[in-house]
């Protein structure tokens, strides 16, 4: 009896790990936050056609937010758009909410979302970002656009090499 005893538990953790692991899903959801360095536009493609379906400029200090739903056919559902996307537009700092606006999409296997960047920085049209300032003193007279290192220091001349270390090179005869 004891030596059926490993065997009855291993064979009862495999059973209870294989019931577990079915419990879990994958959402096909996905976040987007724009802010004034990482300005977003976000578009799902066609990839069997190359055809931009959707496509929106997410606000500066904006998060979008989108959630695809193979197993439910869209209202306006039509040719190869049979599966559904909602999304929704919100402030960053909310974390929950109902998905109000709807999207006839093709299924996973022919759709791809990109997402591009806009020119930075991209300032919001509202709310309470405020640009940075800088109080670095500004940059030598007559530098023109040159950065420090391709400027030349004060103490070198432009016209003159470096002194060298003279070198004594012995007179006699040779052999």
């Amino acid at each position: 009896m004891t030596s059926r005893s490993p065997l009855l538990l291993a064979a009862c953790l495999g059973l209870m790990s294989a019931l577990l692991t079915g419990c879990h899903s994958s959402k096909d959801a996905h976040i987007y936050e724009s802010t004034p360095m990482l300005p977003m536009t976000v578009t799902v493609v066609d990839s069997t056609t190359g055809e931009s379906l959707w496509a929106l400029d997410v606000p500066v200090n904006s998060r979008l937010k989108i959630r695809f739903y193979d197993d439910r056919e869209p209202n306006n559902a039509s040719g190869n758009r049979t599966a559904m996307m909602r999304w929704d537009l919100t402030s960053p700092d909310k974390t929950s909410g109902k998905l109000s606006n709807e999207e006839a999409v093709p299924l996973a296997h022919s759709r791809r979302i990109d997402v591009t960047l806009r020119d930075i920085p991209e300032f919001a049209t509202s709310g309470t970002f405020v640009a940075p300032t800088t109080s670095a003193s500004p940059p030598p007279t007559g530098s023109g656009n040159m950065l420090p290192s391709e400027m030349t220091p004060a103490n070198e001349s432009k016209d003159s090499p470096p002194e060298l270390d003279p070198i004594e090179i012995p007179s006699g005869g040779g052999g």
